[in-house]
């Protein structure tokens, strides 16, 4: 599929066939290098969550109860079925049910425990994490959007966001996403 991209005259020219394999080479490093940014911060969360257990606050069983109500609703997390879609905007007077329909869809994957559900949190995370490093290298090349996105996981202000289940982190993330 690439081949098809380059024009034919490249693919014999051997000093530009060569920058294409090392150009190519440098977006798998960048790609590892993202994901081992998200890895090691997830590792640290879960690591985190697992230590802590003390009970959610008040806003984190909120937020937490209307995943998984949302979950319910759609039919995917037991016990529940659905029951058309105004029955499910039902359930979200107050909360924007966009972070609660994805987070109830995804618990039926992780399980809905408060440490389970903190692989959600590590999904909203990596929403946001490429998005401000592909930001990063639209505006500045490769190295600004590594940098951004690791200066983003080491932020002392996301890590309490990643460990707490409210809204913030996937409100963060997909308005990043939509303004990319």
């Amino acid at each position: 599929a690439h081949a098809q991209l380059v024009p034919k005259a490249w693919h014999s020219n051997p000093y530009l066939r060569h920058w294409l394999m090392l150009l190519r080479h440098q977006n798998l490093i960048w790609w590892i290098a993202l994901g081992m940014i998200w890895s090691l911060s997830c590792v640290l969360d879960h690591t985190w969550l697992q230590l802590d257990q003390r009970l959610p606050s008040w806003d984190q069983a909120e937020y937490l109860g209307s995943a998984i109500e949302h979950g319910r609703q759609l039919g995917v997390l037991a016990p529940g079925r659905w029951e058309g879609f105004q029955a499910l905007l039902d359930l979200s007077p107050k909360i924007p049910p966009l972070s609660s329909i994805v987070s109830g869809s995804l618990m039926a994957i992780v399980g809905q425990s408060p440490d389970q559900a903190g692989w959600i949190l590590s999904f909203w995370h990596g929403v946001l994490l490429l998005t401000v490093a592909s930001w990063g290298r639209c505006i500045g090349g490769r190295r600004l959007g590594f940098l951004a996105a690791l200066f983003l996981a080491m932020a002392p202000g996301m890590t309490e966001h990643r460990v707490e289940f409210t809204l913030d982190l996937a409100l963060t993330g997909t308005t990043t996403l939509a303004l990319f």
